[in-house]
């Protein structure tokens, strides 16, 4: 019997460490646990610093950062891996994303340009400036860090986004710090230090190391138009991810925004192992899907288990560790552990379907995915939210996430499907 078993542990390792090694998924792992570690920390320190209601304005302002540099992105950072370009080298593919990006980005800075003009004018006051402002910081910052991250992965290299990760992370742990124990509790001066940990570590690596940008008109066009395509799914996935944070102050209060994102902020790190390991993947499923040789059940087997797994392991330490970290005033949000856990890991399924569908260039059947669990979870939120605040919110999400699992499996299964039906009307014809 043992032997046996420690032949399935070894293929299990083997595989483990084949997996690891292609499409820089073994960098983008150790980014996500850098960042998912320092998360967890300033999560804490911001918390225990800012109290429910600070904390619940700071989530929802990041939301709004967040949501820009999405907008910015328009699905260019999930479209270049997917595009067969001229040049795949790493210096050619980070100056063909940041050629795209250029345009968006000048844009903001001349909307900033007139926030400054208002308040010259005195139309606006300081505190409107500097929340835009630091706004702007979140927005460039995410969205410079996402092109370096997409570069990587297109490029098959992603070390250089690893480097900027772990300086990021250690310039957001430190101004935590030194906020909490100066006892800062302004929303907007917290949100500078998250914009400027992301911003200052990124425009470094791009001037220490020069991206190449020689034109590819035919490489960009192709991947703008793809990112134009997958834009319902990126407003999808926006509304589907964010809509909680940003209908819970305006339906109920800040301070169950507050509550609430202290433990949807662990439980949505459930998501980000296998985030990174799809997004690693998808140049390898697109020659495989060419192929007819992507084995969907394997992957979606290996999906299944650890988002099971990693929810309950999630659910049950966020459940002791929730008090003695962040304090008695939190104690409301026990309640909230096991549905976001559990909706965690059906967000976390629900991305494999959503990379193969990248991956094969099914822009609508990607779609489909966030779509179908935006529409439940908006409703279930409206309706929910008024009522139940932060348990409300968390059903909603379950609801949600719930659903896009199951167009998850549904459009990996019709993937899987159409490559029988070719690969047997090839037999028939041979």
């Amino acid at each position: 019997m043992a032997a046996p078993m420690t032949r399935v542990a070894r293929r299990i390792g083997a595989a483990a460490v084949t997996w690891s090694s292609r499409g820089g998924f073994r960098n983008l792992l150790a980014a996500q646990v850098i960042a998912a570690l320092a998360g967890l920390i300033v999560n804490v320190l911001s918390a225990r610093g800012m109290g429910p209601d600070g904390r619940g304005a700071l989530a929802f302002y990041l939301q709004l950062g967040y949501i820009g540099s999405a907008l910015v992105m328009a699905g260019t950072d999930r479209a270049l891996p997917a595009v067969r370009r001229k040049d795949p080298s790493l210096g050619a593919v980070e100056g063909q994303m940041l050629r795209l990006l250029a345009p968006p980005m000048v844009f903001s800075l001349l909307a900033l340009t007139g926030v400054l003009a208002l308040f010259a004018i005195d139309v606006i006051g300081g505190y409107v400036v500097a929340i835009v402002a630091a706004l702007l910081l979140a927005l460039w910052g995410n969205a410079l860090l996402l092109s370096l991250r997409a570069a990587g992965i297109a490029g098959q290299d992603t070390s250089r986004f690893l480097r900027t990760m772990l300086a990021a992370q250690v310039i957001l742990v430190t101004g935590a710090g030194v906020l909490l124990a100066l006892s800062v509790e302004s929303p907007p001066v917290w949100l500078c230090l998250y914009g400027s940990s992301l911003l200052i570590p990124t425009l470094l690596a791009v001037i220490w190391s020069p991206p190449k940008v020689a034109a590819d008109a035919e490489g960009r066009t192709a991947t703008r138009k793809l990112g134009l395509r997958l834009a319902p799914t990126m407003v999808a996935n926006m509304v589907m991810l964010r809509a909680d944070r940003l209908l819970l102050p305006v339906l109920s209060s800040p301070e169950q925004l507050g509550l609430y994102v202290v433990v949807a902020a662990v439980t949505e790190l459930i998501a980000w192992p296998v985030q990174a390991f799809v997004d690693g993947r998808v140049p390898l499923w697109r020659v495989s899907i060419d192929m007819g040789t992507l084995s969907v059940g394997k992957i979606l087997g290996f999906a299944a288990a650890f988002t099971g797994l990693g929810s309950a392991v999630v659910a049950l330490s966020l459940a002791a560790l929730l008090i003695p970290v962040f304090g008695e005033e939190y104690s409301p949000a026990r309640q909230l552990v096991w549905p976001l856990a559990a909706a965690g890991g059906l967000y976390a399924f629900s991305r494999v379907g959503l990379a193969m569908a990248v991956a094969g260039n099914r822009s609508r059947l990607a779609a489909s995915i966030d779509i179908s669990g935006m529409m439940v979870a908006a409703a279930a939120y409206i309706v929910l939210i008024p009522e139940h605040g932060a348990t409300g919110a968390a059903l909603g999400s379950l609801l949600g996430y719930g659903i896009a699992a199951l167009a998850s499996a549904a459009v990996v299964w019709r993937m899987a499907w159409s490559q029988a039906v070719v690969e047997g009307s090839s037999s028939d014809a041979s």
